[in-house]
């Protein structure tokens, strides 16, 4: 999931959009990184349960219910 993607999933689960702010990257900054479960899985038989867009759903929902109120 890119960046991008992870904020319009936010976005459309809470009903509001982000104010994304653009900024120049740091000479020192990784231009790019990649999570990688391929490890995890083998090793210690890990498969995510929750695809991300439920996931984030579900924590809103919380969210809502025990910080919000």
């Amino acid at each position: 999931v890119s960046l991008a993607e992870f904020v319009q999933v936010i976005e459309e689960c809470v009903g509001q959009k982000a104010h994304v702010v653009s900024a120049p990257m740091p000479e020192a900054d990784i231009v790019s990184t990649c999570a990688d479960i391929s490890r995890a899985r083998e090793l210690l038989g890990y498969a995510p349960l929750i695809p991300v867009r439920e996931g984030i759903s579900l924590f809103w929902a919380w969210y809502q219910k025990h910080v919000l109120g």
